[in-house]
């Protein structure tokens, strides 16, 4: 059951509006293990005041989802009742452990070609992808 979470998110993605992130959060909801890739509010900075992740882990969370994230510049989340630690290191094994790896934030020293050749499926909000052409990446915002 849990392994059919992704194809089951996939087929109803298909019927969801690409351009908002509270429709795609009723897609991500059907997978059981998020990963975020940047929690930051903006890129290369370690301030995550009003970033979208906050409430994109939360709502994942209550979900039922198992998030997790990785940030090479917040060690640490705490917000509302959720408390996170940042992923030690991003690695083709760990990605694998995820049904689904989000990226919310572009920081400039995350290795985004590690991420396509080991996630399952990715959820790109930021266009870090712009130039792959793969059918497991989904491109949020961008038409």
């Amino acid at each position: 059951v849990l392994r059919k979470a992704p194809k089951r998110g996939l087929q109803k993605w298909s019927k969801v509006n690409r351009s908002g992130w509270h429709r795609w959060m009723r897609v991500l909801r059907f997978f059981f293990d998020v990963e975020q890739i940047g929690v930051a509010y903006k890129k290369d900075i370690d301030d995550c005041r009003e970033s979208p992740a906050l409430d994109i882990i939360e709502l994942l969370d209550q979900a039922g989802s198992k998030v997790s994230y990785y940030d090479p510049y917040v060690s640490e989340l705490n917000y509302n009742r959720i408390q996170l630690n940042c992923l030690e290191k991003l690695s083709a094994e760990s990605i694998k452990n995820f049904d689904a790896s989000v990226v919310i934030t572009d920081h400039s020293d995350i290795d985004y070609e590690l991420i396509a050749r080991s996630s399952e499926l990715i959820v790109d909000t930021r266009n870090v992808f712009k130039n792959i052409n793969n059918e497991n990446i989904l491109r949020i915002g961008q038409g």
